[in-house]
């Protein structure tokens, strides 16, 4: 254990953080850990696998160094390595005793996917209740917050989730900046990041080809070693099937009924599968909108992907369309409540209490009937404005009295303009 240790702890002997293992600063996510370290309680950072979490932890644990911690102090774990003991009491002893640390001496514990070791929750809690330092700990399943071990950590947690890059940062990991002049651009960026999607590795890999197989394998990651594994389903086959299916299926309404038949499987079993899916960060759901609780249980719910450039390297191709309003709902599904809304005719997105109406429509000349379920949403929940997203087509319409705004999809995922 004392090797592997210090092959994780370069930082130990060199008395700084390796180059290497430093990559692309996420400025955004750095500040608000880096904002955590004097926070006392424990700091949760989740998200899926390969969003570059381990990487964020070295940038903080480089922070701290440079800060003045004495290196020996800090210290990290992969606790889904095969060759540690599994007890974080045992893990934090041994450290402590490596490197001749007091008791009364502060340290900083980065434990990287933690729910792979035993009762973590209990130790967490112990370890903050007994002041041993400050915790950071890592997971890439929802099953990390879902133990009833995690209840003893009640007002105990912070969490910080992290995302595939957005638009933005996905341009400057390109190496692009786009000022006022250069707005232009921001369509022919947006074109790459549907085809490429917002996983770091995958964005920094030039040669298609390997970038497909290197998404095609993370595709199978999520499923067999986080939604398989987290939730012991005993058929991975069946799973990774029901993902396909789903992949193949964005934004459309998914019956589980309509599944049980296709894979004769309970409704049940499909409901689980769905539900390990989403537990793996690999899906989420966007729900039918209502204030009845039965509606929108009954209803049923749209599913979208983490990341559109996984759709295209599985699958072989998806539709522009498809793939822009995938990351339209991922975006407001990272800012908040995201739901959908149907009568005779569908609205896209419903952003939070019914405060907006948004409409995915990438392409320039839109027809009034493609957006009648916007149109009816806002007139039957007295809102006087509604979005849609649009190719580059820029504008502002009145039509059946409502204020019809139409804004160019990139400007909406740049933050720029829309709800």
């Amino acid at each position: 254990m004392e090797e592997i240790f210090n092959r994780w702890n370069p930082w130990w002997e060199e008395g700084k953080v390796p180059t290497g293992l430093l990559g692309i600063k996420r400025e955004r996510y750095l500040e608000m850990l880096t904002r955590q370290v004097k926070e006392p309680r424990v700091t949760v950072v989740t998200g899926p696998r390969r969003t570059g979490k381990t990487t964020l932890l070295y940038q903080t644990i480089d922070d701290l160094i440079n800060s003045g911690v004495a290196s020996k102090n800090i210290f990290y774990a992969q606790l889904d390595h095969p060759g540690i003991d599994k007890d974080i009491g045992t893990i934090v002893r041994e450290f402590k005793r490596m490197n001749k640390i007091p008791a009364k001496d502060k340290t900083y514990l980065f434990l990287d996917e933690v729910q792979y070791a035993t009762d973590w929750a209990r130790w967490a809690k112990t370890l903050f209740d007994m002041h041993e330092g400050k915790l950071f700990i890592t997971g890439s399943t929802t099953a990390l917050l879902e133990t009833d071990a995690f209840a003893s950590l009640t007002g105990r947690w912070t969490r910080i989730p992290i995302w595939p890059l957005d638009l933005k940062e996905f341009i400057s990991f390109k190496g692009g900046k786009i000022t006022g002049a250069d707005r232009y651009l921001e369509a022919s960026y947006l074109d790459d990041y549907i085809k490429t999607g917002g996983f770091p590795e995958a964005v920094m890999e030039e040669d298609a080809n390997a970038r497909a197989k290197l998404l095609s394998d993370l595709f199978d990651d999520m499923i067999f070693k986080d939604a398989a594994r987290s939730r012991k389903i005993r058929d991975p086959s069946a799973l990774r099937q029901v993902a396909v299916f789903l992949l193949s299926s964005i934004g459309t309404q998914t019956s589980v009924n309509k599944m049980r038949r296709v894979f004769k499987l309970s409704a049940e079993a499909i409901s689980g599968y769905i539900d390990a899916l989403c537990n793996a960060y690999l899906f989420f759901p966007c729900p039918f909108y209502s204030r009845s609780m039965n509606e929108r249980i009954y209803n049923p719910k749209k599913y979208y992907c983490m990341d559109p450039g996984m759709t295209n390297s599985v699958l072989g191709k998806t539709s522009p369309g498809a793939a822009v309003e995938n990351l339209l709902a991922l975006n407001y599904y990272k800012l908040g409540d995201l739901s959908y809304w149907k009568s005779d005719v569908e609205l896209d997105f419903v952003i939070g209490k019914a405060k907006a109406a948004v409409e995915s429509k990438f392409k320039k000349d839109i027809d009034p009937k493609e957006i009648r379920g916007g149109l009816l949403f806002c007139k039957e929940k007295k809102l006087n404005k509604m979005y849609v997203a649009t190719d580059d087509f820029e504008g502002e319409r009145i039509i059946n009295g409502i204020t019809v705004e139409f804004v160019p999809t990139a400007r909406v995922l740049l933050g720029q303009a829309g709800p």
